[in-house]
C-alpha cells in the first residue's frame, strides 16, 4: 500500500455518475479515481460530494454525504 488508506474518510467530488453495477469516478486531491457505492442501490451524481469508506487497489468505495454543513 502506498499510504493510501489515509484517504479513508476523506471526502471527494464526483465528476462522473456513480451507479449500482457502474463504477463512476470521483475527484480527490486533484486526482481522478474509479468509484463505486459502499451501499447497493445508491447513486452520486457529477458535482455532488461523498466521503471515502474503503479503498480496494484503484477502486474507491464512497458514500454519500448527507450532512450539508460544508464550510466556506
Amino acid at each position: 500500500a502506498l499510504g493510501l488508506e489515509r484517504n479513508i474518510g476523506r471526502r471527494a467530488v464526483v465528476v462522473q455518475p456513480v451507479r449500482p453495477g457502474v463504477p463512476g469516478r470521483v475527484r480527490l486531491d486533484g486526482v481522478d479515481w474509479n468509484a463505486r457505492c459502499a451501499t447497493p442501490g445508491d447513486v452520486l451524481k457529477p458535482g455532488e460530494r461523498c466521503r471515502v469508506a474503503e479503498l480496494h487497489s484503484t477502486l474507491l468505495i464512497v458514500e454519500p454525504i448527507l450532512t450539508e454543513s460544508i464550510n466556506h
